[in-house]
């Protein structure tokens, strides 16, 4: 007979994910995509004229924090171009929205 140990769980050293882009979601599509990510969903603030839950389900992410992104400084001072680089965070990290209804075009 032969024996066979598995350990299951996370790689201790693979504790951080990227913070997803939410921004344009409603907040049930938003939230499964922060658990999706091994995130949680922090403080939850909606715009004034959200008055009815109809306006609550057409609401969308329009801030989040932190944000998916930040500007990183450039190394040569004459560079002009603008690079970005994606936010990671422990996972279990809370992530705060604003949501708002979208502009009417």
């Amino acid at each position: 007979d032969s024996k066979i140990t598995l350990l299951c769980g996370l790689n201790p050293h693979d504790m951080h994910t990227y913070v997803p882009d939410v921004t344009g979601l409603s907040y049930s599509n938003a939230e499964s995509m922060l658990y999706d990510n091994s995130l949680n969903v922090g403080k939850v603030v909606y715009d004034e004229n959200i008055v009815t839950y109809q306006d609550s389900l057409a609401a969308r992410v329009y801030v989040q924090y932190p944000s998916p992104v930040v500007a990183v400084p450039p190394v040569d001072p004459s560079d002009t171009v603008t690079r970005y680089r994606n936010v990671s965070v422990p996972r279990g990290s809370y992530v705060s929205v604003k949501l708002g209804l979208p502009k009417a075009e």
